[in-house]
């Protein structure tokens, strides 16, 4: 039976603002299930809100106050909104104003799941949803039924999300506004620290006590110790931190042997000199080692044998937009990635150049202004891996460009680099060296991942 429900409240109709981000639409879908009202407004349009009103959920275009529940008593409804909308926003200001209960995704992500008894958030930088998704074949593997949250569609959950057994709850803890910090995992999970949203935190320092906060809040943790500041928050727990890592043979989990091969990796799990078991993976990426001795640590910690880390990881298919396969055109290679961060494009490009590929064309659409403007330097020297490199506008995302940066400005400074402001452009450029021995990579948080449907759509 699953253990999502918000006892101890009155609701009886829940609002979304921002209710097609991957989250707020599991979130607004799990709540219709359990026989809650729900509406929700966005911007958005495709195959989230078609799915959200095939739940039942009444979804508007765009904000207003007129979307806010009517003719319902206020003590009954809440709205929940996500870090993506700010405080000046029309309808949760409306909202306020009326006497709406407002909640944070992270609050009303904490109120549903508080009667969970194992609760495992995945925080860090990067690869959460990627390990959420691992960790969730791995608890399948293993008949242990998992409720997962995962922040990108996957194969293991033929969704975001999952609906299980109510023992365990997989899902992801989110650093932004200290979002994580409202969650109260049993098991924290930090797969790397660095710096990032830099339009919230003022730098490494924030970070990092933001971090270790999360993990002070958990029962146990679970902390790759590779990434220096995730090394850092491990030496100031040592009492609580359980380590992991590739590099290194004195943390507690570690890895012996990883090899690539065709970009595929492979590894044998040894816990404090103790053999568990061998990992082969099916996903590209060194990166990908990583994440999978991080999932293969936390589950064994959780209880699960190392049988089941074996076969839930030889059967995990990948996470939609992390190095997706997307088909081929006059025997060129698609794939599809959400890469937007100089490390993700790092350990993207180095996957895609251990695949083999004679020529790898990389599109890349940088995400905010603020993201672009603080890594500026370090976006123009993170695609040496790529023949070309191909840069969009920037998406705008929440952000107005008080910078005066451009995507432009980047192409002059990168090598190999060139500007085509659309995703239509680039499409026609990728149709224009197609050939074979080809990989033609899509990359960002925005909206390039169009570009594939646009190749074949008029091949």
């Amino acid at each position: 039976m699953s253990k999502f429900n918000l006892s101890g409240t009155m609701f009886t109709h829940l609002h979304f603002i921002g209710i097609c981000g991957i989250s707020m639409s599991s979130l607004a879908i799990i709540s219709a299930g359990l026989g809650y009202t729900v509406s929700g407004s966005d911007s958005t349009e495709g195959q989230i809100p078609q799915k959200l009103i095939n739940a039942g959920i009444t979804v508007y275009r765009g904000n207003s106050p007129e979307n806010l529940p009517h003719n319902v008593e206020k003590t009954r409804v809440a709205v929940i909104y996500s870090a993506a909308i700010g405080e000046s926003n029309i309808e949760l200001s409306a909202a306020r104003e009326a006497g709406f209960r407002t909640l944070g995704r992270a609050e009303f992500l904490a109120m549903l799941t508080k009667d969970f008894p194992s609760r495992i958030g995945v925080a860090g930088m990067h690869g959460k949803s990627t390990v959420c998704a691992m960790l969730a074949e791995i608890f399948k593997a293993a008949n242990a039924d998992p409720d997962v949250l995962c922040g990108a569609e996957a194969k293991a959950l033929d969704g975001t999300f999952r609906i299980g057994a109510g023992n365990h709850l997989i899902y992801e803890a989110c650093e932004y506004k200290d979002s994580f910090l409202h969650t109260s995992p049993t098991i924290a999970v930090i797969t790397n620290i660095e710096p990032e949203h830099l339009d919230y935190f003022r730098g490494i320092e924030a970070i990092r006590a933001s971090f270790l906060k999360y993990v002070r809040s958990a029962e146990g943790c679970i902390i790759n110790i590779d990434s220096p500041e995730a090394r850092m928050i491990a030496n100031l727990i040592p009492e609580k931190a359980i380590t992991c890592s590739i590099q290194s043979n004195k943390a507690d989990f570690y890895a012996v042997s990883p090899e690539i091969y065709r970009g595929i990796g492979s590894f044998k799990l040894f816990w404090r000199g103790i053999f568990l078991c061998d990992i082969n993976l099916r996903v590209p990426g060194r990166h990908n080692i990583s994440n999978a001795l991080i999932a293969a640590a936390t589950a064994i910690e959780a209880g699960i044998s190392p049988q089941a880390v074996e076969q839930g990881l030889s059967l995990f298919s990948g996470v939609r937009r992390r190095m997706e396969y997307r088909g081929e055109l006059n025997g060129a290679v698609i794939y599809d990635d959400y890469a937007h961060h100089p490390t993700e494009i790092r350990a993207t490009l180095a996957a895609a150049r251990e695949m083999g590929f004679r020529f790898i064309s990389c599109a890349f659409q940088p995400h905010t202004y603020s993201r672009t403007a603080a890594f500026f330097c370090d976006f123009a020297n993170a695609f040496g891996d790529a023949d070309e490199v191909i840069f969009a506008d920037i998406y705008a995302a929440r952000e107005e460009n008080v910078y005066g940066i451009t995507s432009r400005d980047l192409a002059t400074v990168t090598k190999k680099g060139y500007y085509l402001p659309t995703p239509d452009l680039i499409a026609a450029h990728f149709k224009n060296i197609a050939a074979p021995d080809v990989m033609l990579l899509t990359m960002g948080a925005g909206e390039l991942n169009r570009v594939p449907e646009l190749l074949f759509s008029n091949k």
